[in-house]
């Protein structure tokens, strides 16, 4: 509800992870749209995603590689 919760979440990872290394983020399905978005316009090149849910085909096929 636009109190920064998102960003804040977001911050604390990009604080905390160490670089080179993949970050697992679980979040509510409603939000997984948005946060994949607000990554992008935060943190840009610094920060690959990749999103996954349940009905996903592509789930299976994922390698260290590939994040």
């Amino acid at each position: 509800m636009g109190l920064g919760k998102t960003f804040t979440m977001l911050t604390r990872v990009m604080q905390t992870r160490t670089p080179g290394q993949p970050t697992l983020v679980l979040c509510p399905t409603s939000a997984r749209i948005t946060w994949k978005a607000e990554i992008a316009k935060f943190f840009g090149e610094d920060c690959k995603v990749l999103s996954f849910h349940r009905d996903d085909t592509k789930v299976d096929k994922v390698t260290l590689a590939d994040i």
